[in-house]
């Protein structure tokens, strides 16, 4: 088997759609998604910002759900699906 690494700041919501181009210039298809991104803050839930919450919950669920629905789109553009881990 093969892989590419592909390492990109998921914070941007601009660098999703990168990531479904550069594997597929590599491999000329996608078959398989791994979301292994998550952040965490540590700090006491009653010092928790809105900014660090919303910097947590956008990395650890909105890119993981676009970066799901760009590859899920190129699965449909294959024709014959693929994998998605979370």
């Amino acid at each position: 088997r093969r892989f590419i690494a592909i390492q990109a700041d998921l914070s941007q919501q601009e660098a999703l759609s990168g990531i479904v181009t550069q594997t597929v210039a590599a491999f000329g298809r996608v078959d398989i998604l791994v979301n292994n991104a998550g952040t965490i803050r540590r700090q006491d839930a009653l010092d928790f910002s809105e900014k660090d919450w919303d910097d947590v919950m956008n990395l650890n669920l909105k890119s993981v759900f676009f970066l799901s629905q760009a590859v899920a789109r190129q699965f449909l553009v294959q024709g014959n699906g693929g994998k998605i881990i979370n």
